[in-house]
């Protein structure tokens, strides 16, 4: 399963963007996860998610940057294989959960 940052999805859909590459590339992202039927929806309905979220905001890097910590939490707590995002920021988290985060060019 693929995980979404939520700036992958405002640039598909917002008709106005500072990058026009950027928004190019989310919605090249979403017609292809929807063409190789690999896009779900999930909703944060477990119960150990809290608890992992707990665990990975005791990392001081996590903790400075929580509004990216939840998306890196919520999708390693699914399972997710990879994490899509445009923020680079995300890069640091790589070592502290099991999801590859990928950064879109």
């Amino acid at each position: 399963m693929i995980y979404l940052d939520s700036n992958v999805l405002l640039y598909a859909t917002l008709s106005e963007v500072d990058t026009q590459n950027q928004q190019d590339k989310a919605i090249e992202t979403l017609k292809e996860l929807i063409d190789s039927e690999t896009l779900s929806f999930v909703r944060d309905e477990k119960e150990n998610f809290s608890s992992e979220l707990m665990q990975i905001l005791n990392n001081d890097y996590a903790f400075k940057n929580s509004f990216d910590l939840y998306h890196v939490a919520f999708a390693n707590s699914y399972g997710c294989q990879r994490l899509l995002t445009f923020d680079k920021g995300f890069k640091k988290f790589g070592g502290i959960c099991n999801v590859e985060i990928g950064i879109l060019k």
